[in-house]
């Protein structure tokens, strides 16, 4: 589970990324939304629902997750809640 900070569009959203073979899925937690997440390469990836890019970010033992929508400057960065 990832969360989002209170500048995110959904104010600190939640959502679970999860491995579906060739992409990734995010479910939202609030209203139940899923989203296919597809590679594009280098732990990057696009959001067709949000024209979105993805981008997950290691450093160390944790896992962080940038997110750009299309058409705004700001880098959202999620952190992620549960350790693997």
């Amino acid at each position: 589970m990832y969360k989002f900070g209170p500048t995110f569009f959904v104010r600190n959203g939640q959502a679970q990324v999860v491995s579906r073979g060739d992409h990734l899925i995010m479910r939202w937690q609030t209203g139940g939304l899923v989203t296919t997440l597809i590679p594009l390469g280098n732990n990057v990836f696009f959001d067709p629902t949000f024209w979105s890019t993805i981008s997950f970010e290691h450093t160390g033992d944790e896992t962080s997750i940038k997110y750009k929508a299309y058409g705004f400057a700001e880098v959202y960065a999620a952190i992620r809640l549960d350790a693997r």
